[in-house]
């Protein structure tokens, strides 16, 4: 087992429709289904004690994940939305956490992006003690719903 978790995000009706609707308007190509889009997922690895509360994981990192999700379907910057909030985030995307990774593989796990750097928990430890974030208000609302 390795030391992280695993986020999934899930594809919802809004975001597909806005999908469908520019792939249409720029290559008029075939209609995607939710079963489509869901197939394959980018996934994201966190930390274990951010797999505890992924929904506070994500309020804090929603923009930079919302970026490699439209970034991962369409290159065209302009096209993207142009207010992407929490509340269009989740409305767009439900998601999966799983704290057991298993890694198979007798290799060093690599970094190939070319520029996706998602903050780590000692980065948004930071950006609460700036007054960024209330990551302990976060924290604490996560664990009394259970997340």
């Amino acid at each position: 087992m390795i030391n992280r978790g695993v986020l999934l995000l899930k594809y919802r009706q809004p975001a597909l429709d806005w999908i469908n609707d520019l792939s249409g308007k720029e290559t008029g190509a075939t209609k995607l289904t939710l079963a489509d889009l869901n197939q394959q997922r980018l996934v994201y690895l966190i930390s274990l004690e951010d797999a505890e509360a992924p929904e506070a994981w994500l309020k804090l990192n929603y923009e930079e994940v919302f970026v490699a999700e439209l970034e991962s379907r369409f290159a065209d910057q302009g096209a993207w939305p142009q207010h992407r909030s929490y509340k269009l985030f989740r409305e767009w995307f439900d998601f999966e956490c799983h704290s057991t990774v298993l890694d198979t593989l007798d290799a060093p796990i690599e970094d190939e992006t070319a520029g996706l750097s998602l903050p780590s928990r000692q980065q948004n430890e930071l950006r609460y003690k700036q007054g960024v974030v209330d990551w302990e208000k976060l924290h604490q609302k996560a664990k009394r719903r259970g997340w």
